[in-house]
């Protein structure tokens, strides 16, 4: 596999706090989900409990001297590629996975604008765990 497709787990890690704190500003309120039972629990997995433990495992097992600024682009094709998806599918079958990218109750203007937000969101996120592998590869690399 090409360089395009080295540092998903990387990128992973971006996509994990990105999402989870995402899901907890935007979408937790009761007034847009209120999962019961099992639902609930898988919820919670996969938007608290995930991103909290993959941070863990970002910051244990993720080697980090290969992460430089220029892995940001490429992780982005993701994000994109899912919004993209989302809204394709949405609106065939009349159903948004979340109410920020929901065409039926927003105009697409604010759809884009809801995506431009959370891709600089993302950024922001993506940058910030560069600038920490490179604190701590060059951190390690000053012990030696």
């Amino acid at each position: 596999m090409g360089p395009l497709f080295l540092p998903p787990i990387k990128c992973y890690c971006a996509c994990c706090l990105h999402n989870g704190n995402r899901y907890r500003v935007q979408c937790y309120p009761a007034f847009f989900w209120s999962p019961k039972g099992l639902q609930f629990i898988s919820d919670e997995l996969l938007h608290s409990t995930i991103p909290v433990l993959f941070i863990f495992y970002w910051f244990i097992f993720v080697l980090k001297q290969s992460l430089q600024l220029k892995n940001i682009l490429p992780w982005l094709i993701y994000p994109t590629l899912y919004c993209i998806y989302s809204l394709m599918r949405g609106a065939v079958i009349n159903w948004y996975p979340y109410p920020f990218i929901n065409a039926n109750t927003l105009d697409y203007y604010q759809v884009v604008l809801n995506i431009v937000g959370m891709v600089n969101l993302f950024v922001i996120v993506a940058v910030l765990l560069v600038v920490i592998a490179i604190q701590i590869t060059n951190r390690s690399a000053n012990k030696n």
